[in-house]
C-alpha cells in the first residue's frame, strides 16, 4: 500500500543545486514520485486522498503517469470529494486539475460545502488522454478549510489529482 510521508526541510540554497532523496531508515521502499514545495505556493492534493465522497466515486488504479498510484473515477456529474484540512494559506489564485474525460464541462473548488458558492471554477475541454488544465481564482479565501471538489456538468472524469497555488 503505498502512502504519502511529508516533512519540513530547513537551511537555504541558491542557483542550480542536486536535490537526493536518500533513504536512511528502513530495509527498503519504493518510490512512486516526491514533490519539493519552492516558497509554499503550489499545494498538490492527490484525489484519493478524499475524506468522504458522494455515492459512486471510487479510487483506483491511474494509467497516468504523473504522479500517484491511485486516482478517483466515475466522478460524474453532481459529484463530489472531501478534502479536510486544506491549509490555503493567504488565499488561492489558481487551480490545476489533471484528469481524463473526453468530455467538456465544469469543475469547481468550494468551502465547507457540495453546494456552496465556488471559491474557483474550471472549465474542462475534453481530451482523449490525460491532460492538465487551469484556471485562475478571484474569490477570496484563506486558511484552514474543508475543500470540496465538486462536478458541476462532465459527463465523467477520472482524476489523477489538482493542485491549488496559493499566496503566502
Amino acid at each position: 500500500v503505498y502512502n504519502t510521508q511529508t516533512t519540513t526541510c530547513s537551511g537555504s540554497a541558491s542557483g542550480t543545486v542536486s536535490l537526493f532523496l536518500r533513504n536512511d531508515s528502513v530495509q527498503w521502499i519504493n518510490t512512486n514520485w516526491f514533490e519539493l514545495e519552492i516558497g509554499g505556493v503550489w499545494y498538490r492534493i492527490e484525489t484519493e486522498w478524499f475524506n468522504a465522497a458522494a455515492s459512486g466515486a471510487y479510487e483506483a488504479p491511474t494509467y497516468d503517469g504523473q504522479g500517484g498510484a491511485l486516482e478517483v473515477r466515475d466522478f460524474d456529474a453532481n459529484r463530489w470529494l472531501r478534502f479536510d484540512n486544506v491549509n490555503l494559506l493567504n488565499g488561492v489564485v489558481r487551480f490545476r486539475l489533471r484528469a481524463d474525460s473526453p468530455h467538456s464541462g465544469s469543475l469547481s473548488l468550494r468551502v465547507g460545502s457540495p453546494t456552496a458558492t465556488p471559491f474557483c471554477t474550471l472549465s474542462w475541454t475534453g481530451v482523449q488522454v490525460y491532460s492538465s488544465q487551469e484556471v485562475a481564482c478571484s474569490v477570496p479565501v484563506s486558511g484552514v478549510q474543508t475543500v470540496y471538489l465538486t462536478n458541476d456538468s462532465v459527463q465523467w472524469i477520472n482524476v489523477n489529482w489538482f493542485m491549488l497555488e496559493r499566496t503566502g
